[in-house]
């Protein structure tokens, strides 16, 4: 992400990717097959804590059992309901593509999500500057 600029190319909002960056980003990757019985709708907090997608984006179990705690514990008490924490894809493209992936706040059910534009003012690109880290 660090690459684009405004003559990237975009489709739909996705920065394409020619097919060699694909194979060479390094990272989890997920079936759409695999994972149809737990997307696009909101899940119970066990759910979420088994769920392979928040289980990798959080990248540690404990601190995953506790965000949902606490989120859950929250939105609770907000809209009296017991799921939340559902992952929403944007469609799949026929050119591989990437987007950034971001999570709703409370008011949205702090849903897991990657259907903003990177074009569209509402999407945000956060990460810290690799020679950011050693300084205050």
């Amino acid at each position: 992400m660090r690459d684009v600029t405004p003559q990237s190319r975009l489709f739909r909002g996705a920065l394409v990717l020619a097919d060699e960056i694909y194979v060479a980003v390094d990272g989890a990757e997920f079936s759409r097959k695999d994972l149809k019985a737990v997307l696009d709708r909101d899940l119970i907090a066990a759910d979420v804590k088994k769920h392979p997608v928040w289980q990798y984006v959080a990248g540690d179990q404990a601190l995953l059992d506790e965000y949902t705690d606490l989120m859950f514990a929250e939105m609770r008490t907000w809209f009296r309901c017991e799921n939340f924490m559902g992952i929403y894809l944007a469609h799949a493209q026929k050119v591989p593509t990437a987007r950034g992936l971001s999570v709703n706040g409370l008011n949205f059910g702090s849903r897991l999500r990657n259907w903003c534009d990177l074009d569209y003012g509402g999407s945000d690109l956060v990460g810290v500057a690799p020679e950011a880290l050693g300084t205050k």
